[in-house]
């Protein structure tokens, strides 16, 4: 009975096998025409964009250790916070000195300045003990990358019925709720200001372009699967679909040979020569 059931199965898994193969063939066939065609990659902006998502991550990290909790531990960086107090400590003085302002004015303009810088400080040791781990213990239930935990304040927010989404908060709440801290800040006089609306720009424009590049991968993923269910119709077939994006190039005359090549079949001298 043993034998029979395998005797019987062997065809079917061959014939699933086959189909497997033939499936894979077909992909790559449209994933390699897609890339030929549509795979341009534009490296400037590219290369504009990995830069400014690099450079965002220090500005980020002076609104983020205050409006985000429980941070990835190789999200977060202690030493990376401290060493960035220390140079924002030492900005103030070089600001007055090239502006001409006494000592009058700088204790009035910097003051909170430095009492911000000292809230940044709790602040990371009070992100420092989120993400710090007993050595050969991890943490399986939080993304090591992760940037942290919003909020429920924003999440929460609901002004007459709408509520904003996480893609929303990230981009717009969190940057225009600091923005307007700086705003006030800047209105009261406050230097500090200006930075916290300069962070808070940055800040939402790092979100934005990352969901940029989620949503274009997104959109790979789907052109690609058109790609793959219309090529049989382009180009075997030779028949254009409706709003695709089609076959652009000189088809062989021979349809088995242009089957042959879409299912990456082998073929022999006969075929080749009808083409």
């Amino acid at each position: 009975m043993y034998k029979s059931q395998q005797s019987n199965g062997a065809p079917n898994r061959a014939t699933h096998t086959t189909h497997k193969r033939r499936n894979d063939a077909n992909e790559s066939f449209a994933e390699f025409y897609y890339l030929l065609i549509y795979g341009r990659r534009n490296r400037f902006r590219e290369g504009l964009l990995s830069t400014f998502l690099d450079i965002s991550s220090f500005p980020k990290m002076i609104l983020e250790n205050f409006i985000r909790t429980r941070m990835g531990e190789r999200y977060f960086s202690f030493s990376g916070s401290l060493v960035l107090a220390l140079v924002l400590a030492f900005v103030p003085p070089m600001i007055s000195h090239s502006l001409g302002i006494p000592f009058s004015g700088f204790i009035g303009r910097f003051l909170t300045w430095y009492a911000f810088l000292a809230a940044f400080v709790v602040f990371t040791f009070f992100r420092y003990k989120e993400v710090r781990r007993k050595p050969g213990i991890f943490n399986t239930t939080r993304l090591s990358k992760s940037s942290g935990e919003i909020l429920p304040f924003f999440l929460n927010l609901d002004i007459r019925g709408w509520r904003p989404t996480v893609r929303q908060v990230e981009i717009w709440v969190e940057p225009l709720a600091c923005g307007l801290v700086g705003l006030l800040l800047l209105l009261c006089g406050q230097i500090l200001g200006v930075l916290i609306i300069i962070c808070a720009i940055i800040y939402g424009l790092s979100y934005a372009a990352q969901y940029m590049i989620g949503d274009h991968f997104i959109l790979d993923i789907i052109d690609k699967m058109l790609f793959s269910s219309q090529m049989n119709t382009d180009f075997v077939e030779g028949r254009v679909t409706p709003g695709g994006a089609g076959f652009r190039g000189e088809r062989p005359r021979s349809e088995h040979f242009r089957r042959s090549l879409y299912e990456d079949q082998d073929m022999d001298a006969a075929d080749i020569n009808a083409a």
